[in-house]
């Protein structure tokens, strides 16, 4: 189906997008599924809602990286310096930071700051390396991960407040299981950021690792990016 609409091509042109467009596509059809309409016009009907959604899914979860992994992993985050894995679970920051620093001294001879290092360096991995693929492996499975985030946080708080008023409006005989349920969906959403947060940094590390071996010939423009 996704072949006829001419959308298999372009979905596979963004890594990542393809793991989470089957999922949102299968959803979507099992909710179709009460109503009675032919299997072909609900595979269409599906395949045409399900998209969108996991493109809704999919860059949403750019939010999680400006406000939760770049303020601690990012050059001056809060866990940049530590050697030690934060609560026992995250990546320690001190390796990130001496990869990110000597990318930093290869791609830019003349200014060793951290500025651009990354989009550079991507830019660089890219158009040249044939590693690549392997240096995106851990981004493609982060980014699949970072997708289920907003779907659980939402799911957990709307479990969360309909567990309350149940339990509000029917005091005499409480029903705690939406509210276990929704209390459970939130945990299982904080948990997510610990495979997030590991696979982004080890995709940094084997991008910077790589890019430190190279050496300029002249000095590269700096980026405004991080």
């Amino acid at each position: 189906m996704l072949d006829r609409l001419g959308l298999w091509n372009s979905l596979r042109g963004i890594p990542g997008l393809v793991a989470i467009a089957v999922p949102s596509i299968a959803l979507t059809y099992f909710a179709l599924s009460e109503l009675a309409v032919p299997a072909l016009i609900r595979s269409l009907l599906s395949a045409i809602l399900g998209v969108p959604l996991s493109l809704i899914g999919y860059y949403a979860g750019n939010f999680w990286d400006s406000s939760m992994f770049d303020p601690r992993y990012g050059p001056s985050g809060r866990w940049i310096g530590r050697e030690n894995r934060p609560y026992h679970l995250f990546p320690a920051g001190a390796d990130l930071q001496r990869c990110r620093q000597q990318a930093a001294e290869a791609l830019f001879p003349l200014d060793h700051s951290s500025k651009g290092v990354y989009r550079e360096a991507e830019l660089r991995a890219k158009r040249t390396s044939s590693l690549w693929p392997k240096i995106e492996q851990p981004l493609i499975l982060s980014k699949f991960i970072r997708s289920l985030l907003w779907p659980c946080v939402l799911l957990a708080a709307l479990l969360i407040i309909f567990g309350l008023w149940i339990l509000v409006s029917d005091v005499r005989n409480p029903h705690l299981g939406v509210l276990a349920a929704g209390l459970i969906t939130a945990l299982f959403a904080v948990l997510l950021f610990v495979p997030y947060f590991n696979l982004r940094v080890e995709h940094m590390m084997r991008l910077y690792q790589w890019a430190s071996k190279l050496r300029s010939d002249k000095p590269v423009k700096m980026s405004s990016q991080n």
